[in-house]
């Protein structure tokens, strides 16, 4: 006779944040209010979390592209530039397609735009390229250092014997 062990569910990390999630919304949509005290434990597992994940983003990036050769460093780069322009495309046609489903609304005579100060304009080059690494990594500039990584892992795939650079 064979004996039949219990087996017991054990949830993993991915459960208990998924889990935590749905009940989280729910006690949110439920109590409303009453459960402003909680905002604390969430601050701080998403600083958690956020503590994480650029560190990761920043070696993932730099040690994979770093394993891998010039030649297929290439053909991702073309996949990745094609596979951009043809978002772009889709992106800019739904903007269009959206911009006519709306109907034309007459603007008051009262309303000027020379009154309205604009928000502080963030320049681009600030934004993905990084004068300071660092900076970037400490400020959550995630794409400076996501560019800053690809930089790093494609320079560091055309070193020769790379593999002792880059073994833990």
């Amino acid at each position: 006779m064979e004996k039949v062990t219990p087996s017991h569910f054990k949830p993993g990390l991915t459960t208990w944040i998924l889990t935590s999630l749905v009940l989280g919304v729910m006690c949110g949509l439920f109590f409303g209010d009453l459960c402003s005290p909680l905002k604390a434990v969430g601050d701080v597992f998403i600083g958690l979390l956020q503590m994480t994940v650029l560190p990761y983003i920043t070696l993932s990036l730099i040690l994979n592209l770093g394993r891998i050769s010039i030649r297929q460093t290439r053909n991702m780069a073309f996949t990745v530039i094609i596979l951009l322009l043809i978002l772009w495309c889709i992106g800019l046609f739904s903007v269009c397609i959206m911009s006519l489903s709306f109907p034309f609304w007459q603007k008051g005579a009262f309303f000027s735009t020379s009154i309205i100060n604009g928000p502080k304009t963030e320049s681009l080059y600030d934004l993905f390229i990084p004068s300071n690494p660092f900076f970037s990594l400490a400020n959550n500039a995630v794409p400076a250092v996501v560019l800053f990584s690809i930089g790093m892992g494609i320079a560091i795939s055309g070193i020769p014997k790379r593999e002792r650079l880059l073994e833990p």
